[in-house]
């Protein structure tokens, strides 16, 4: 019967209808809250980046990431479950760049593999930590790659 059917219909329906949790989306500032989209990095292990240096991280909602590391593009997996986060083994190109370049990319592919958690600061800065909790890349927005 068609009719008994309708209440589960609409209980579904109702249940799809649910805020579901929210996804960064490329150039979104309003501190979304998700580590998805595409990232400057300011800072690694605590000391700011060069600044005749970009390095950039792209994260998708798919599980990938990619960017810049200063001088070669890479491509990595990027596991997030809730606040968790973790990066696979990066795997990039390999130019020679000038030495501020490379001494920046290795800094960064290194603290790649120590980051375990995000978080959003209160300026909409991303924060990705190691496991005690100290900031290992601290970025802010960026362009789509």
């Amino acid at each position: 019967m068609a009719g008994s059917l309708s209440p589960i219909i609409v209980a579904l329906t109702l249940g799809l209808a649910a805020p579901l949790p929210a996804l960064a989306q490329d150039g979104d500032t309003s501190g979304a809250a998700a580590p998805v989209g595409a990232w400057l990095v300011q800072t690694i292990e605590g000391a700011p980046t060069d600044a005749g240096v970009e390095t950039t991280l792209v994260i998708t909602p798919g599980g990938r990431a990619s960017g810049t590391g200063g001088c070669n593009r890479f491509n990595a997996e990027a596991m997030i479950d809730g606040e968790q986060i973790h990066f696979g083994q990066a795997m990039a190109t390999r130019m020679a760049c000038q030495e501020a370049a490379m001494r920046q990319e290795a800094g960064f592919f290194a603290a790649l593999s120590n980051i375990t958690a995000w978080r959003v600061l209160e300026d909409g800065r991303l924060e990705l930590t190691d496991a005690v909790g100290q900031a290992v890349l601290t970025l802010t927005r960026g362009q789509s790659a």
